[in-house]
């Protein structure tokens, strides 16, 4: 945060406040605090209500509805609907005060409840708390018509960039997997695209997508509150689009009799975060149902409809591929509630963050709204006026105003929330060291002098769970002497309770980016992950000292995954307890399977408790399944483990072929260099471009469709001392990525096991970054030997090039023309250096080089029964999916895999480490992995289908017979 005067003086004001003096709200007129949102009070239910009782049975949904296909209003003379506030009112009651000085709207104080179970929301130690975050500052308009960051670059560092990155990438996955909902009161979602379809649409905007309505006619009506509209663009003044539309409301059943249908036209696939807005009032269900529909199937989150109307409430990350299908990308709001009488109200759906959208008399920003500043994504989520436009001055002076003052106008009452605002800090280039803040009337000088107000909500508790638990954690992984600059307080306009006094504020400097050692710890991710877990801790260690109960902390992710075909169209997947203990999380009680037929959507997982196996049944052969794993326990849910796929063999088949993921560098050797007009590069943590643990994805999504049968591992699955299990293959396709480390493309156990694997006649097919250096310096003999066997070794060390041009002589990419390996600031695994490899001979032959006579990138090798490929660069750094998936596909059956004696004499990759046919760990009905296609999908009559295989002749006639007495539900 440091570097400028934006954060230290209340704005406004000519002067500091004096030492020792707290300055009231009227001391600077311009900021005045806006009205609170609260819930509208709740009307008995009138005559009038009982035409809409539910009938308990709803009409199938046509084909091609016709829009709009149900009533517009069912008001009264007064103006008045059904699940709407009355517009007059007797006055306040008992346990009602009047707001908006309207004494015809009133306001119930209900408990809010926050997120509820549903399969989209964990439920750990911090289910049923709000955490409003501010990653501060961002790009910012100023009257010399241009747009800047508010703090220049140091080191490689923005701040503004860096702490979006910080909060987005690390902080937000670790409160998610503790059960909280959070706030952001700045655009957290990366993705550039964006698409917004609002109820009002219908059929007509299909550029967005399509709003259906499925039901009970009867039970839908327009809701008299405003909702969202889609403006004019840019915005150019203080238009408000939450203000400018409408909503539709449906009457709640216990059971779905009617639900609406937002059916989204993704322009790119990808990862997007899930929005939905809807109209706040008292007399809105408090189990809301949303349904996210992706790839591989659905995912269901309750939300509290009481609070947090008229904006975008944010509900997961998910990914969707490109196009429009209601059965892959689609959000369906369900009628189903236990609040009955209640108006559960339906307005739009928001996926993507996109790019600005703001003019302010320059022209847009040009740059990606997750990396502008508050002031205009308040704007955009419906804040009034008074929230981002609160001062005279600059939109800078604006920004810092306007984060607290939008965490206060979003908060419910009676809501358990905290306000946590993200910076790294600056001064003279030699401070270093990590300090949280409170308010208090001082200057940041060093002093402690709190606010007795925040001292009441709490917020020296929070700063000191949250400062101790960093540098605990700091210390112990990556500086014992990290420089503890303990909790202070400042007069920080940002955590001001003149603008927000319902909840405790802490701001956390988490390092000086103007100093070159702290600067580089900010630019590591793997710093960045350890300190977002530290503060995640602080934050349940805060809640639960307030509650009075025990500190849970969720697992670390398990380890060592492996999926290995273990008897006929039946696959197990098995993995390793994670460590805990120390600054680790607490040790995991149970785990959850997530299985997909995508690669990077996922099911809702299977929960098998405290084993370390489960196997599938009834799979269909050759089809391939993702699989990734996560710890349970009372804090909540584990990050996920890397994802591994797996080739399901036929009947009588064996796999014959071993695909191992080893891309385990998280260093800053990875980051995105990215580069802006006004600095040139700039470093940038965004793990889909980094390392997210999908890079077995890529592989196993190459291999669809080639019917092979192959077992999937991570590389710490099959390299211990004495595992043996490469050798039970013909060939192990090693996929290393970026490695290791930045000098390390594989372990020394892995090299050893690769090793003793092409002795015993397995083919070694190795693709990425580091391996040819690794072995060329090593002094290790199986390094050495490995070499031998490759036919390769290292020539250069260099940049890795744009282009990957095959040879003259027949090779894997033959006849494929030039590979392209994208450009060097978003593409995945891109970046670098890389080896530049040569063949020796006589066995090696060099059959693709680096574009511009940049030297060798793949070296095979034929002799005799030997077969070996190293290719130098990692293959998922090929820009075209189609040339990726073509020449993954061709490597994994390049050398001999099929037919003949296998090496190890017989014996089945079943029958070594991994877990066979047999073992325990449960087993599922049919194949119940979620994906791409129909199989796994729910027929309409609650019957579980899939695809029929060979030998499944008597199942399939007994589904088809229980298919057809089975009496079929409405479709919704």
């Amino acid at each position: 945060m440091g570097g400028g005067a934006l954060e230290v003086f209340e704005k406004g004001a000519s002067s500091p406040p004096r030492s020792g003096t707290i300055q009231p709200m009227h001391a600077y007129p311009h900021l005045k605090r806006p009205w609170r949102r609260r819930a509208q009070p709740s009307a008995a239910v009138s005559a009038a209500l009982v035409a809409f009782l539910l009938s308990g049975s709803a009409a199938a949904e046509p084909a091609e509805p016709p829009w709009p296909q149900h009533p517009q209003s069912h008001a009264d003379a007064t103006g008045w609907v059904p699940g709407d506030p009355p517009p007059t009112s007797p006055g306040p009651r008992a346990g009602e005060t009047a707001v908006f000085g309207s004494p015809g709207l009133r306001r119930l104080r209900p408990r809010p409840r926050g997120f509820l179970p549903g399969s989209g929301q964990k439920q750990g130690a911090l289910t049923g708390k709000t955490i409003y975050l501010s990653p501060g500052h961002g790009w910012t308009y100023k009257s010399s018509a241009s747009w800047y960051s508010q703090r220049g670059k140091t080191h490689g560092v923005v701040e503004d960039m860096s702490n979006a990155d910080g909060v987005r990438q690390f902080l937000l996955p670790y409160l998610w997997a503790a059960g909280a909902q959070v706030m952001p009161v700045r655009e957290l979602d990366q993705q550039t695209e964006m698409v917004i379809l609002d109820e009002a649409d219908g059929s007509a905007a299909p550029t967005r997508g399509r709003y259906v309505e499925s039901g009970d006619a009867a039970l839908f009506i327009d809701s008299t509150l405003p909702g969202w509209a889609h403006p004019k663009l840019p915005f150019t003044g203080s238009e408000n689009p939450f203000s400018q539309g409408k909503n539709r409301l449906i009457q709640t059943s216990p059971t779905e009799t009617a639900r609406a249908i937002f059916t989204l036209n993704v322009p790119r696939s990808g990862y997007y975060l899930v929005y939905v807005s809807y109209s706040m009032y008292s007399g809105r269900p408090s189990d809301a149902r949303y349904t996210v529909v992706h790839p591989a199937g659905k995912t269901t989150y309750l939300l509290d409809q009481r609070r947090h109307g008229g904006t975008w409430v944010l509900l997961g990350r998910h990914w969707f591929d490109a196009g429009s299908d209601a059965q892959k990308g689609a959000v369906i709001v369900s009628n189903q509630s236990a609040d009955a009488g209640s108006y559960v109200s339906v307005d739009a759906v928001r996926i993507g963050g996109g790019m600005g959208l703001t003019d302010r008399g320059g022209g847009v920003s040009g740059q990606p709204r997750a990396d502008e500043c508050s002031r205009y994504n308040a704007q955009f989520c419906g804040a009034p006026a008074s929230v981002y436009n609160n001062s005279t001055g600059s939109d800078g002076t604006d920004d810092v105003s306007t984060r607290s003052l939008m965490a206060d106008w979003l908060h419910a009452e009676g809501e358990d929330s905290i306000y946590l605002s993200h910076h790294s800090n600056a001064f003279n280039g030699s401070a270093r060291g990590t300090v949280t803040y409170i308010y208090g009337p001082n200057p940041p000088n060093g002093s402690y002098t709190p606010d007795s107000r925040v001292i009441a909500l709490g917020a020296d508790k929070l700063a000191t769970a949250i400062q101790n638990a960093l540098i605990t954690d700091i210390r112990a992984e990556f500086d014992p002497a990290w420089h503890d600059r303990k909790v202070k307080t400042a007069y920080f306009g940002e955590i001001n309770p003149n603008r927000q006094d319902e909840m405790p504020a802490a701001l956390l400097e988490l390092a000086f980016h103007d100093n070159e050692q702290d600067a580089a710890m900010l630019k590591d991710p793997h710093f960045r992950r350890v300190t977002a877990r530290a503060v995640y801790k602080g934050i349940v260690t805060y809640f639960a000292a307030k509650d009075g109960s025990p500190v849970h902390l969720i697992p670390e992710p398990p380890r060592a995954v492996q999926v290995r075909n273990s008897g006929a169209a039946t696959v197990t997947i098995s993995w390793q307890p994670p460590p805990s203990g120390g600054i680790l999380g607490d040790p995991a009680t149970g785990y959850r399977v997530y299985t997909s037929r995508h690669g990077f959507a996922f099911d809702e997982g299977t929960v098998v408790g405290d084993t370390t196996q489960l196997t599938l049944k009834n799979l269909t052969p050759f089809e391939v399944i993702f699989v990734r794993v996560v710890a349970l326990n009372a804090g909540g849910e584990s990050l996920p483990s890397p994802t591994v796929a797996v080739g399901v063999a036929e009947p009588g088949q064996r796999a014959t072929l071993l695909l191992v993921g080893g891309h385990d560098r998280f260093d800053s050797g990875l980051n995105l260099l990215r580069d802006y007009s006004r600095f040139s590069q700039v470093n940038r943590l965004q793990l889909e471009h980094m390392n997210d643990g999908t890079l077995l994805a890529h592989y196993g999504r190459a291999l669809r469709g080639r019917k092979l049968a192959f077992d999937g591992a991570w590389h710490d699955a099959v390299t211990p001392p004495g595992a043996g299990a490469l050798g039970a293959y013909r060939a192990v396709l090693w996929a290393a990525g970026k490695g290791l480390t930045a000098e390390r493309g594989l372990s020394d156990e892995a090299i050893a096991a690769l090793s003793a694997a092409a002795t015993a006649g397995v083919s070694v097919l190795l693709s990425g970054s580091n391996v040819a250096r690794q072995l060329a310096t090593s002094s290790a003999a199986q390094a050495k030997q490995l070499e031998q066997q490759l036919s390769a070794t290292l020539a250069s060390a260099d940049q890795l090039r744009g282009e990957i041009v095959p040879a003259a002589t027949p090779g894997l990419l033959s006849a494929m023309g030039t590979l392209s390996l994208g450009d060097t600031t978003w593409r995945p695994f891109f970046g670098g250096a890389i080896d530049i490899v040569a063949a020796v001979s006589p066995a090696g032959t060099v059959t693709a080089s680096y574009g511009g006579g940049g030297g060798g990138a793949v070296v095979e090798t034929r002799d005799g029964e030997r077969c070996a490929v190293l290719v130098a660069f990692p293959l998922a750094a090929v820009a075209s999916e189609d040339q990726r998936a073509e020449v993954i596909g061709r490597l994994a059956t390049h050398c001999p895999i099929d037919g003949g004696a296998l090496p190890g004499d017989g014996a089945s990759p079943g029958d070594g480490p991994g877990p066979s046919a047999d073992d325990g760990g449960g087993s599922r009905r049919d194949s119940g992995v979620g994906g791409d296609g129909d199989e796994g999908s729910d027929d309409g009559c609650s019957c579980r289908l899939r695809s029929p295989s060979p030998g499944d002749g008597l199942l399939l006639l007994s589904l088809l017979g229980l298919f057809a007495i089975c009496r079929r539900r409405p479709t919704l």
